[in-house]
């Protein structure tokens, strides 16, 4: 199975049929009509193509743009939330009225005691999956 003609692959050929149609037109006078109707086709096909291309260059413009704009954006915010972070300090809860999210406090992970590490230890080598950190 063949894959579709793309719109440019299309338009060459319609351009080829109407060229090779056009001189024997005297001798096809019914197709005349139709000549000029599908020439006015492809001529406004063409203007199509030509106008997609040219959005689409001005659209990888606008992305480039976008893109820039939300890189310098990004180190400007962080600029100004670094100096929030030492006007109001890091850990102050005022810094959330910015966008800014303050430092946890109390970020200490619960450490295992050496019963419970050996406990989990006994119950992993019996096969259980009971984690005595989390049984009370």
């Amino acid at each position: 199975m063949s894959k579709p003609k793309t719109h440019k692959e299309n338009l060459v050929t319609w351009r080829t049929m109407l060229a090779n149609l056009a001189p024997l037109l005297d001798q096809m006078p019914h197709l005349r009509e139709q000549h000029a109707a599908f020439s006015a086709l492809v001529e406004r096909a063409e203007r199509l193509e030509a106008q997609q291309s040219r959005y689409k260059a001005k659209l990888q413009r606008v992305n480039q743009e976008r893109t820039a704009a939300a890189l310098e954006g990004r180190r400007m915010r962080n600029r100004i939330a670094q100096g929030l972070k030492g006007f109001f300090d890091l850990d102050s809860p005022q810094l959330v009225a910015f966008g800014v999210p303050p430092r946890p406090q109390n970020q200490r992970r619960r450490r295992l005691t050496k019963d419970e590490k050996a406990a989990r230890a006994a119950s992993a080598a019996a096969g259980r999956s009971d984690d005595p950190a989390t049984v009370n």
